[in-house]
């Protein structure tokens, strides 16, 4: 663990790819097509939009190269509460056993409420 510029940065050393998390919580409920203005207003056409809602949550994937960049962004709502979720990599270095990891970290991502 790091802080640079007050910013608690995880890392692992040798590792491929970046992995960021932020959100905002809404004063209120966060509506379904809110939810998809926001992620296509990020997506911005770069990737199709697939449902990932659950259970727990309500959410959107995209996976995307850009650049020579390989992008995957997951929005997520959970109550009021938003998380953007990003991972990106060179797209000539994609560790399929780090993709598998981070998406075990993000399909985690859920409501404590049972």
């Amino acid at each position: 663990m790091r802080k640079i510029d007050g910013v608690y940065n995880f890392y692992k050393k040798n590792t491929k790819g970046a992995l960021q998390l932020s959100s905002f919580v809404s004063k209120t409920a966060i509506p379904d097509q809110q939810l998809i203005e926001i992620t296509q207003s990020q997506v911005n056409g770069a990737g199709k939009l697939v449902d990932i809602s659950d259970g727990s949550k309500r959410g959107y994937k995209s996976i995307f190269t850009s650049q020579g960049v390989y992008w995957v962004y997951w929005f997520i709502v959970i109550d009021r509460s938003l998380i953007f979720v990003t991972y990106n990599t060179d797209s000539d270095t994609i560790d399929e056993n780090e993709m598998k990891v981070v998406e075990t970290m993000v399909n985690g991502i859920s409501s404590a409420k049972k």
